[in-house]
């Protein structure tokens, strides 16, 4: 029976542990009927066409809701094959993730931020310099140049998205999401 370990510093891998092994016994099939698993449901979307307003090529996509407050896009070319998916296997994410339902608004989730697909006018941009990205980063409250725009502002980086802020005037909610934020430096 092969055995493998991956070491950190003498191998490529960070400590995993690998074993393969073979049954020598038929295998009997069960099958089991278990409830479908269905993500990709094709209710109507409430706030469908502002959502859709946000992505790049809007005609191209299909929005469908995961969950029920969540807003999703696929490739309408691909919406079919996703379905066929998820309604055999749990699916995690599924496409991009476009807003939350809170609710009568729409937040626009963070991965429209740094999705290709975001389209460059939807949203005002608010230009970072180093110390507020890293503060952005570490999921801080950040307070805007006055002519940035109210509402959900793109927080950039060397033009770079980095996520959603959400401009109050006197101060800006981080949209960023706390568990991908920076803790120590």
């Amino acid at each position: 029976m092969p055995v493998y370990r991956f070491l950190p510093g003498r191998t490529r891998g960070e400590g995993f542990f690998l074993a393969l092994l073979r049954r020598t016994a038929p295998a009997e099939l069960r099958r089991e009927r278990r409830k479908k698993a269905r993500p990709c449901k094709q209710t109507p979307v409430q706030g469908g066409k502002t959502a859709a307003a946000w992505l790049a090529d809007a005609g191209d996509f299909k929005l469908f809701r995961p969950s029920e407050a969540h807003i999703a896009a696929v490739r309408q070319s691909l919406f079919d094959d996703v379905e066929r998916v998820c309604a055999t296997v749990r699916a995690v994410s599924v496409g991009i993730l476009v807003a939350e339902e809170k609710g009568r608004k729409l937040v626009p989730r963070h991965e429209l931020a740094l999705s290709i697909q975001l389209a460059g006018d939807a949203f005002p941009r608010a230009e970072l310099s180093p110390d507020e990205a890293l503060a952005y980063l570490r999921r801080e409250v950040l307070t805007l140049p006055p002519d940035v725009a109210r509402g959900y502002v793109v927080a950039t980086f060397e033009d770079r998205p980095l996520g959603f802020l959400n401009n109050l005037g006197s101060r800006a909610n981080n949209l960023y999401p706390s568990e991908w934020r920076i803790r120590k430096l």
